[in-house]
Formats: C-alpha cells, sequence, structure tokens
C-alpha cells in the first residue's frame, strides 16, 4: 500500500519498518484486531504523507 504513495522499493521497505517499530513500541495499547487494522492503515498513510512532504519541501515544491 505505502507502494501507492511514495514509488520507490527501498523507501517503501524503510516506510515500512517504521510503521512495524512504531506498532511493537504500541503493542499494549491494541487490543481489537479491527483496532489495530485501523490503526495500521492510519500509521501507513501519515508515514507516507510526512515523507512526501519532507521531500517536497527538500527539493523546492516538486513531488517527482
Amino acid at each position: 500500500m505505502a507502494w501507492g504513495y511514495v514509488k520507490d522499493p527501498y523507501l517503501v521497505e524503510n516506510i515500512v519498518e517504521e510503521i512495524f517499530l512504531k506498532y511493537i513500541i504500541h503493542l499494549d495499547q491494541h487490543q481489537d484486531k479491527w483496532t489495530i487494522k485501523a490503526w495500521l492503515y492510519t500509521v501507513r498513510k501519515n508515514q507516507c504523507k510526512d515523507y512526501l512532504r519532507t521531500k517536497y519541501c527538500k527539493y523546492g515544491g516538486s513531488y517527482t
């Protein structure tokens, strides 16, 4: 799913690693499997947007 945002296999791998690290850190907060699924989707979306935001700022306003 992260591929749809960033289109770079190395960055997708880094984003997925960060997501699962956050999941492990917050593991005690998750009880319901539907809550976990929603949380993972939200974190994935936010991680990708954060990356795009920093890339946009770093390279002068271009997402490409």
